[in-house]
């Protein structure tokens, strides 16, 4: 990834055959724009309509950086999510995705049996969101393994970022996690959870090959 120097990044990453864990920490600016760019083209209504009838040839929706994205554009893509079976990777990425949305996804994400990499960098969710976002994790959900939140326009405070650090405990599938924590305590119960996390899937894929 291409990212400044000021950044803050927290984000951990499974390497594919390498056993052991690497970690980073990096400062990601206001204007931070995703490197998985879209063109400024793309049919909004389209893409929403071949989610909502559930095209099993779309699996991933990319509306990364695109201004024209409405916020009832989003609605409408968090309703036609609710019964798709097939999209796996949903980036949002700069599209002023808020609270609101994000409660309504996270309501999703509940019974959600496909999503395994969830992209909300550089958006306006707060304190109501990522706490929904959390309480999502710790449900039935065991599917998803990527969430990024980085770069949100305001804080979620310290409250919610440790009820977001908790819920992780009960979750064990999410491997990489990428949001600026800014109360110590948080970090340090995400970074235990996530190793722990990557040492379950290293497992796994070693028991693949016994």
């Amino acid at each position: 990834n291409r990212m400044s120097v000021q950044a803050a990044f927290c984000y951990f990453k499974l390497r594919d055959e390498a056993t052991r864990i690497k970690g980073w920490a990096r400062a990601a600016p206001r204007s931070y724009k995703d490197e998985e760019e879209t063109t400024a083209d793309i049919d909004v209504d389209e893409t929403i309509a071949s989610v909502l009838a559930d095209n099993p040839s779309v699996t991933e929706v990319n509306l990364n950086n695109i201004s024209k994205v409405t916020s009832e554009n989003l609605d409408q893509l968090i309703e036609a999510l609710a019964t798709n079976t097939h999209i796996s990777k949903l980036q949002l990425t700069n599209t002023r995705f808020k609270d609101s949305h994000a409660k309504a996804l996270a309501q999703l994400l509940i019974t959600n049996t496909t999503m395994l990499s969830l992209n909300l960098e550089s958006n306006r969710i707060g304190r109501e969101g990522i706490k929904a976002l959390s309480k999502a994790l710790t449900s039935s959900n065991t599917t998803l393994r990527e969430l990024r939140l980085v770069n949100q326009y305001q804080g979620a405070g310290a409250g919610a970022e440790m009820d977001f650090a908790k819920c992780l405990e009960k979750n064990k599938t999410i491997i990489k996690l990428g949001y600026s924590f800014t109360y110590p305590a948080a970090r340090v119960l995400v970074d235990k959870y996530l190793t722990r996390n990557l040492d379950f899937e290293r497992q796994k894929r070693a028991n693949v090959y016994v």
